[in-house]
């Protein structure tokens, strides 16, 4: 479980921000400074370079990778190409770490995500935008659930 002190001082990354610095270096400054959380968000990478981004990331300490947008999503209109079930499994088999899913995801393409080797997901519109919040949240955690129970 997270630490509620863990979210004090949260950084997000983005490398055309650090006055380009190594992103590694920029972060390590970060937390020498008191950063609390780190969160690598590189909007502008391509696919290929977050990919190496996310097996240092890894190898330095991280604890799980936020991996998308899978799907299309119209709540991040920069988001880039989507990497699709392929790139989601591809990442899956390259590292160890807990993958969350985001991008594009609701109740009728969930579980095949879950199926390509995310532990978990996010979504946005899939539960904020449906006329009965609790109902459609309860929905897609009963569904995910299920599917953890038989995996």
């Amino acid at each position: 479980m997270l630490n509620p002190a863990d979210l004090l001082l949260y950084l997000c990354t983005d490398f055309s921000l650090s006055l380009g610095r190594p992103l590694n270096e920029a972060v390590e400054a970060a937390i020498a400074g008191g950063i609390t959380l780190v969160q690598v968000r590189e909007k502008t990478a391509s696919s290929r370079d977050f990919y190496r981004l996310a097996l240092q990331a890894e190898a330095e300490g991280a604890d799980y990778l936020g991996v998308g947008a899978v799907y299309p999503t119209g709540s991040k209109t920069d988001a880039g190409e989507a990497i699709g079930i392929e790139g989601l499994a591809k990442i899956r088999a390259a590292v160890r770490l807990p993958l969350v899913a985001i991008g594009g995801i609701h109740a009728g393409n969930a579980l095949q995500i879950m199926d390509a080797g995310a532990s978990g997901i996010a979504l946005i519109s899939g539960i904020l935008s449906q006329v009965d919040i609790e109902a459609a949240t309860r929905n897609i955690r009963r569904m995910l659930e299920s599917r953890r129970r038989k995996g």
